[in-house]
């Protein structure tokens, strides 16, 4: 003998009690209720049953009820209605559908009303839009200039900074391609670090980039970059943060600058020297070509020092200076290696007359008088020149050149000597 299981019906009433968050309630032609089961209701105090076959304005608050019947109204006049409420005691937030029941015909007998809990859609709602609202806001008051950008490079959205940076108007920005506002030596870079951070090859990108401002000046800026993804994880957009570094570089170009150059001639210092010489000391010139040093020395500048004071001394120094560095080519190396004493790194040269000549250049320049205020110094110089030979160490022509310089001071002074 078989017993018999519960009903389709019972069965409904059953797996709606065990959805979470949900119920489902049935009503008729006179808004009496057929079925009221679900666990939300259960969530809310209501017994399962309790309302069935009851009026529904007898099983809730006058107040409930005057939200309740036009939805239940109109599913009884053929018309579907959402609303949210709240619910009647866990403090949760429910979505409230309504729809009419027809029967076979299409006729309406009655309606149906399902509540689903939304709570935590809106909290995530919420949560996600204070998050927007949060990130307009740091985007259009931030002093950083920022930026969304296609994945092709177009300006989807500037901010402020970035215009005041660039002196250019967010209209003119966002009719335009990052490329249009980035020199053009930087943008195969850009384009690599793009392709990388968009294939996730790389989670960010940050380098320093040279931005063109509207008046055609150069603003370089630290470029930061990442990706902004769909709940897929595909690639939207790009979000870039362009720092203004310009002050910060040109600090510290000067800094370099003052490391390795000579503070009153503008010439490089001892340091310097030996550093921009350690590339081209040891390597070969151009064809038939080799480098040469001359060692040069200011003669009796003490004499000038003790007659005339040392303000007067530095500003015939610099002078010196300048015209050794006027009469030398560009690919030459000029340094002035302390007190009065310079030194220079003659490259392509063929022969050492060829050297011996820029020598006695720049015995004829320094020699011409050098006006400081009302008087007329006039100075000689000691050289001392030495061709760099194949297998020398670094220093070695130098000092070669060194000791031919004391050599011509040692004769009197006012010419060159040739190491031997």
């Amino acid at each position: 003998m078989s017993v018999a299981g519960p009903g389709p019906h019972e069965l409904l009433a059953r797996g709606i009690d065990e959805i979470p968050g949900a119920a489902v309630l049935l009503f008729d032609g006179d808004l009496r209720y057929v079925l009221v089961r679900g666990r939300a209701l259960r969530d809310n105090g209501v017994e399962v049953g309790a309302y069935e076959g009851r009026p529904a304005p007898e099983c809730m608050s006058a107040e409930r009820w005057a939200r309740l019947e036009p939805l239940y109204r109109a599913a009884l006049a053929g018309r579907q209605t959402v609303t949210e409420m709240d619910g009647l005691a866990d403090g949760r937030r429910y979505m409230v559908r309504t729809a009419p029941v027809r029967d076979e015909a299409g006729a309406v007998i009655g309606g149906a009303s399902v509540a689903t809990d939304v709570t935590e859609l809106r909290r995530a709602e919420r949560s996600r839009a204070e998050g927007e609202r949060r990130m307009r806001l740091t985007f259009s008051s931030s002093p950083v200039g920022m930026a969304l950008e296609g994945l092709d490079g177009r300006f989807l959205e500037v901010n402020p900074a970035l215009c005041q940076m660039l002196d250019r108007p967010a209209e003119w920005l966002l009719d335009r391609h990052v490329h249009d506002v980035l020199e053009p030596e930087d943008r195969g870079a850009d384009l690599v670090a793009r392709d990388q951070v968009a294939s996730g090859l790389l989670e960010s990108h940050a380098a320093e980039r040279r931005l063109l401002r509207a008046d055609g000046s150069r603003a370089w800026t630290l470029h930061a970059m990442g990706l902004l993804t769909d709940e897929r994880g595909a690639a939207q957009r790009f979000v870039s943060h362009y720092v203004d570094v310009s002050e910060a570089r040109g600090a510290r170009e000067r800094m370099q600058h003052l490391a390795t150059h000579d503070g009153l001639t503008g010439l490089l210092n001892r340091d310097g020297f030996w550093t921009a010489a350690a590339p081209i000391v040891g390597h070969p010139g151009r064809a038939g070509t080799g480098l040469a040093v001359l060692f040069i020395d200011v003669d009796d500048f003490k004499a000038v020092n003790d007659s005339l004071g040392h303000a007067v001394g530095d500003q015939v120094l610099a002078e010196i200076g300048r015209r050794i560095g006027a009469s030398l080519r560009a690919d030459d190396l000029v340094a002035r290696f302390g007190g009065d004493e310079f030194i220079a790194l003659l490259t392509a040269v063929r022969a050492a007359e060829d050297a011996e000549g820029v020598a006695d250049q720049l015995h004829r320049c320094v020699h011409r008088p050098i006006a400081v205020g009302d008087r007329a110094v006039e100075v000689t110089l000691s050289i001392g020149l030495a061709l760099v030979r194949p297998d020398d160490l670094s220093d070695a022509a130098v000092n070669r050149a060194d000791l031919s310089m004391y050599r011509a001071k040692a004769a009197g002074g006012g010419q060159t000597v040739l190491a031997p």
